[in-house]
């Protein structure tokens, strides 16, 4: 994709990315643009409190090197939501919280994936070292299909330490991985949970491991070898949210 129009701005596409950032009012919009093709669109959404054209296919072909898959016709210059502070957001889930932390997962199609299936399931944040996250992704944008703006992602600095935050604030850690002891399906979950994921090559750090209350894994076809990490994800924040 080229280059952003501003330093403190960039660009997205997707029908559903953009109209999903339409609703969210945390999100300041600088302009949503429409291929004329979709100009309809229009008198199915309320565009009138932001700025928005009506473009051909020069402007998308600029911005998305002619890939039609990733715009669909829909693109939004917008900004990086305001950071979120995590001891914050864990005095918002005084009682319960469901939290999903990933470890050394950076690819951002991935990381799109379970965006989407982390807000789908009802999961509260999303703990993620900085280092692999980038706010900024059109690809992690599209691959979320608009539920980026339904789900808080947390950059943090150091899983470990994060983990420890989590601890002292009442919370019980489980570590998913796919030769742990014990099987997800058995498990109650408590009231305040948090999630750990590694990368599908790496799994786990070792030292992530040793912090976690419990390791368990998904219980899948033996004659299979692994889940895409997006549908683990989903597994495992379903059984989480729903066996307490």
């Amino acid at each position: 994709m080229n280059k952003n129009f501003r330093k403190d701005s960039f660009w997205v596409g997707g029908k559903f990315t953009v109209l999903e950032i339409i609703k969210n009012a945390k999100r300041k919009i600088l302009q949503i643009v429409i291929h004329e093709r979709n100009k309809d669109i229009l008198n199915q959404y309320n565009f009138k409190n932001v700025k928005y054209k009506i473009e051909k296919d020069k402007f998308f072909n600029k911005l998305f090197s002619k890939n039609l898959d990733i715009h669909q016709g829909y693109a939004a210059e917008i900004e990086v939501l305001k950071k979120i502070d995590l001891s914050e957001k864990i005095k918002q889930l005084d009682n319960s919280g469901l939290l999903l932390i990933l470890d050394g997962i950076s690819d951002s199609r991935n990381l799109g994936s379970i965006i989407r299936s982390s807000a789908a399931l009802g999961c509260d944040a999303i703990l993620i070292e900085k280092k692999n996250y980038n706010p900024k992704s059109n690809i992690m944008f599209r691959s979320a299909s608009g539920m980026t703006e339904l789900i808080d992602v947390i950059a943090v600095t150091n899983i470990n330490s994060t983990i420890q935050l989590l601890k002292k604030n009442n919370f019980w850690i489980y570590g998913m991985d796919a030769n742990g002891p014990k099987n997800l399906h058995e498990f109650k979950f408590p009231s305040k949970t948090a999630i750990v994921f590694g990368s599908e090559t790496n799994g786990i750090k070792n030292l992530v491991s040793k912090n976690c209350d419990e390791i368990i894994k998904i219980k899948i076809n033996k004659n299979t070898e692994s889940l895409n990490i997006s549908n683990a994800v989903a597994i495992a924040l379903a059984f989480a949210k729903f066996n307490k």
